[in-house]
């Protein structure tokens, strides 16, 4: 996280030239957080574009500012004069990429993205595309893990107990990278936390769409999609099909008490940032 916090925070905030003729929407969360259906619900209405698989493309950019302002003081120095136009560098490529792909979604009035690769970079992306609003998806530490077993056991794991406890970290890095508390909290201002609970009972719609100014229609999710449907590994029955609450708390069904109280253990360090913490309950010693 050192790497995010060697922002000058006083970099130009937007460059004129490329300012955005859209609204920009990115959605993101740990793996099988429920990133997928909360992005294909944010792009039925008819101002949004149709619902596309991961914008890693756009994701790449972040992460090759995040690795370089490491090395800013040995390698950029002699090209950029100070930090501050090394990140306006990086700030006018992100921005060109959010520009290209909205040209080749057709000119959408807004943007929406997604990838779950993006929580790292949070933080930058807030203080480098101001425009930017964030939809973090979080689900419970138990039943984004017994998801993410099922994905292994598809797909043949060969060390699955290895894999299984890379998953667990992997969630609390990446919430903790999300809710990063060195930089400016008050850019969290335009980022709502959606929990996956919630909106798979659709008690969040309305809140949703007054924050993003959109009008999410439930009824067409998945019906402007050039998506392919070929179903793999990460398919689950909630593609493809009408938003329900049957996968809310089936870790039990999927997890052992021991790898119970490893996820616990391991993501307990997040779990009362992002609203979790009486999952705890579930922990034996």
């Amino acid at each position: 996280m050192e790497d995010v916090n060697r922002m000058d925070p006083n970099a130009p905030r937007i460059l004129e030239s490329l300012k955005f003729p859209f609204r920009l929407i990115l959605v993101t969360g740990s793996a099988r957080s429920g990133t997928t259906v909360t992005h294909a619900a944010l792009c039925t209405p008819n101002n949004v574009n149709q619902y596309v698989p991961e914008a890693s493309s756009f994701t790449a950019v972040a992460g090759l500012y995040y690795k370089l302002a490491g090395t800013y003081d040995v390698h950029h120095y002699g090209i950029f004069g100070d930090q501050q136009n090394f990140g306006l560098y990086f700030a006018g490529l992100m921005r060109y990429a959010l520009i290209t792909i909205w040209e080749n979604l057709g000119k959408p009035e807004v943007l929406c993205l997604k990838d779950p690769y993006l929580m790292k970079y949070v933080p930058l992306i807030l203080q480098l595309v101001p425009e930017a609003k964030f939809v973090i998806s979080i689900r419970n530490p138990l039943d984004t893990i017994a998801s993410l077993k099922t994905v292994l056991l598809k797909r043949g794991s060969p060390d699955l107990k290895k894999e299984l406890i890379g998953c667990m970290q992997h969630y609390k890095d990446s919430y903790q990278s999300a809710f990063h508390k060195g930089v400016d909290q008050n850019l969290y201002s335009k980022v709502y936390r959606l929990k996956y609970e919630d909106f798979v009972k659709k008690t969040e719609f309305k809140k949703l769409s007054e924050f993003l100014d959109i009008n999410i229609d439930e009824s067409k999710i998945w019906q402007d999609s050039s998506v392919k449907k070929d179903g793999n590994e990460y398919s689950t029955d909630l593609l493809w099909n009408k938003i329900d609450s049957s996968s809310i708390d089936n870790f039990k069904e999927v997890l052992t008490q021991e790898e119970i109280n490893q996820a616990l253990e391991i993501t307990e360090p997040v779990l009362k940032e992002i609203g979790y913490e009486d999952y705890l309950k579930y922990k034996t010693n």
